[in-house]
């Protein structure tokens, strides 16, 4: 994770549900664009194998919520209940 000196910026979780339709896809688009905007970006630990293409950080679930100050959802309402409930944990 990057820190930059004076420089207070927003740090994204990126959590795909991989069993919905074209969620690796949409993931991997996502990722591109935080990447081209230069955001702050982190995934679970169990998705490093699929996308160390467009990811570099990786961290435990706890530690992801725990940092991220935006989580980006990607699947369906479950997805979105489940992180919100995740999230939640940790004031979010």
């Amino acid at each position: 994770m990057k820190i930059l000196t004076n420089e207070v910026k927003t740090v994204f979780a990126v959590v795909p549900n991989l069993s919905r339709f074209q969620a690796e896809e949409v993931t991997r688009n996502v990722c591109r664009e935080l990447i081209n905007l230069r955001a702050d970006f982190a995934m679970c630990d169990e998705h490093r194998e699929i996308f160390s293409d467009v990811c570099s950080t990786y961290l435990n679930e706890d530690d992801l919520y725990r940092i991220s100050d935006v989580i980006i959802a990607i699947g369906g309402d479950g997805t979105i209940i489940s992180c919100a409930k995740k999230a939640s944990a940790f004031s979010k």
